[in-house]
């Protein structure tokens, strides 16, 4: 038997759990790496009515509301993020409530069309994905392939994706000063001129094409179906 996980930290925990005794394979999700893809970062705001020289924050969450989302400790830690001001974008249902000097919030509503979904991540500077607890969020791997960096907690399979320097930045731990921290440091990188948009892709290219998923399935079947004939 092989069980097969997408990413290191539920390998590790199957490892260490009930799955003690058996293989374990790691195979990240893919995604349509034609569908999410860099677009021109003021084409996007135009498009999304984004009308702001400042920098762009963005999260996406279904349910904003939602405590395992952690807008609860995004409202705390954007109320100590000292590089200011900034525009917060909010994607999902419910709205975040935000009343701080030098951070405007712009909502776009819950959207469930992958283009629009594309333009949002291509208009941010940088998606910010507070969840305390996760596996290997989907929306952090498309606004990679967008070529979009983030900042998130150290948690699940989140360090597989946001490596600091290449992808974006990790905060040190799960509350609300270290993730205020981690954005200060983003937003002082990108005033400096840090661009991580080309090794988001290029990341997002070696390791999250759909067609990669699948020949690692295929390359795993090939090699269970040897060992059986030679059984």
């Amino acid at each position: 038997l092989v069980a097969v996980t997408p990413s290191q930290w539920l390998a590790e925990r199957a490892r260490s759990g009930l799955w003690a005794h058996h293989s374990v394979t790691v195979i990240p999700n893919g995604l349509s790496l034609s569908t999410y893809k860099p677009v021109g970062r003021e084409l996007a705001r135009r498009a999304l009515e984004i009308h702001t020289t400042a920098p762009v924050l963005l999260v996406v969450a279904q349910n904003l509301a939602d405590r395992r989302k952690g807008g609860d400790l995004l409202t705390a830690a954007l109320q100590r993020v000292s590089h200011r001001p900034f525009t917060l974008v909010t994607l999902g249902n419910e709205r975040l409530a935000i009343d701080t000097p030098g951070v405007a919030v712009q909502s776009l509503g819950y959207i469930d069309h992958e283009r629009t979904k594309v333009l949002a991540y291509c208009a941010a500077d940088l998606l910010v994905h507070p969840a305390p607890v996760d596996n290997l969020p989907n929306v952090v791997m498309e606004s990679i392939a967008c070529g979009t960096p983030v900042v998130a907690f150290p948690i699940g399979g989140v360090p597989d994706m946001v490596r600091p320097g290449q992808t974006g930045w990790l905060a040190q731990e799960v509350s609300a000063m270290s993730l205020a921290e981690a954005l200060d440091r983003a937003l002082a990188d990108l005033t400096s001129g840090t661009d991580l948009r080309a090794t988001c892709r290029s990341e997002a290219e070696a390791e999250y094409s759909m067609q990669r998923q699948a020949q690692q399935y295929l390359t795993l079947f090939d090699s269970l179906s040897s060992a059986n004939e030679g059984v």
